[in-house]
């Protein structure tokens, strides 16, 4: 509840400063430690309070504090690990993935981006990347493995558009990068296929999770535009951007 207290509960600026500085500082303490995360009620409410942090704070005001650094580190190596263990709360993971969508907008501010450590960009580069490796690892083990007790987001329409969306909203930090490593996925499982390397029905699931992300992709990248402030009082929006990000990010094979 703390971590989503408003800018109105505060008499002063400086006291809801401290209490984000007290957050960063404790998720960063147990994320370090790995204080607890073995249990899954605890990795779950830590993926949501993660995620309650970033969305009642602008980018530039999680910058100012004095551990962001250090935070973002380790939010970015916990995120990590847990997409590479896909099966493990997956339903949790959706945090983390909002987490650092909700990052990208802020990016495309020239102020915020002037503010936020150089390597944020590469962080949620790196983060899209292994979602969608994720998404391929998912479709071979539902697939090949009866034992999976998870149901599969490719059956469940409602599933399937929330991690979509996410990707959509991912793939708008760095286009250019995030064609290409879809265009190399899907290079290599049609390569694959064709080599007789995967069975069909492994095949048309991977085939099937690349054709949905690439059309994500595509719808989240062509309506790309500078974002317009309004009013100043949304706790999202920075200052916007001079240049007009450009419709037009992926070249010639997307």
């Amino acid at each position: 509840l703390l971590s989503s207290l408003r800018r109105s509960f505060f008499h002063k600026e400086e006291d809801r400063a401290k209490l984000l500085s007290s957050l960063i500082m404790g998720c960063t303490q147990i994320l370090s430690n790995k204080v607890g995360l073995d249990d899954g009620s605890n990795y779950h409410e830590l993926c949501r309070l993660l995620g309650k942090i970033n969305t009642a704070h602008q980018l530039t005001e999680l910058c100012a504090a004095d551990a962001f650094q250090q935070w973002i580190d380790q939010v970015y190596q916990f995120t990590i690990e847990s997409l590479q263990s896909w099966q493990h709360m997956p339903n949790s993971k959706h945090y983390l993935l909002q987490f650092w969508s909700q990052m990208v907008n802020p990016l495309l501010f020239a102020n915020a981006k002037d503010k936020a450590p150089k390597a944020l960009e590469g962080y949620i580069q790196q983060i899209t990347c292994a979602y969608i490796q994720s998404r391929l690892l998912m479709a071979e083990a539902f697939s090949s493995d009866s034992s999976v007790l998870w149901e599969d987001p490719l059956t469940d329409e409602v599933m399937r558009s929330e991690q979509l969306e996410v990707l959509a909203s991912l793939g708008r930090c760095k286009p250019q990068e995030t064609a290409q490593v879809l265009m190399k996925f899907f290079e290599q499982v049609t390569t694959q296929g064709q080599a007789g390397q995967l069975s069909q029905v492994v095949f048309e699931k991977k085939v099937t999770w690349l054709v949905y992300m690439i059309a994500a992709f595509i719808a989240g990248t062509a309506n790309m535009k500078t974002p317009v402030a309004s009013g100043g009082n949304s706790d999202r929006i920075d200052q916007p951007a001079a240049p007009a990000v450009p419709p037009h990010v992926i070249t010639g094979e997307l």
